[in-house]
């Protein structure tokens, strides 16, 4: 079950990038999303133990045994379907080869974890408040 709260916002900032490639190079102007920093295992633990019956303790360690898991059953090739939240699997990138004999185990780049949320969820993100921050980043414009 997805609960939304009313303090779900992101914030966002204009920037300039002058770039090099194309059909119309030079000074370019877009958006970036705001970092307002990180939230960590302690402080969803708590959050848990605040909506539930679990303790801080309980929910950090139920978070870590579900992580063990998701990770084994990816490296194990599968999809890892988390109902209300989304799916986790394997990427990887490889090199293509010109002929098939070429292609072995090694022309593998490299192996990583992607995530793809449910439908609700991206629902939730298409529809987050938006509103613009002041960063000090270089390039941003008023």
């Amino acid at each position: 079950m997805v609960v939304r709260t009313t303090e779900e916002s992101m914030g966002f900032a204009r920037v300039t990038r002058n770039i090099h490639t194309g059909e119309n190079p030079g000074m370019k102007f877009g958006i970036v999303k705001a970092r307002p920093g990180r939230v960590s295992t302690d402080q969803i633990a708590k959050e848990i133990a605040e909506t539930t019956t679990l303790t801080k303790a309980e929910a950090k360690f139920a978070m870590a045994s579900a992580m063990e898991i998701i990770s084994k059953y990816v490296c194990m090739g599968y999809k890892v379907d988390v109902e209300d939240f989304g799916t986790f699997e394997a990427k990887i990138s490889a090199e293509f080869q010109p002929t098939l004999a070429q292609v072995t185990l090694d022309t593998i780049r490299s192996i990583g974890m992607g995530f793809r949320p449910c439908k609700e969820v991206s629902e939730r993100l298409k529809n987050v408040h938006r509103f613009f921050t002041d960063m000090d980043i270089t390039g941003l414009q008023p």
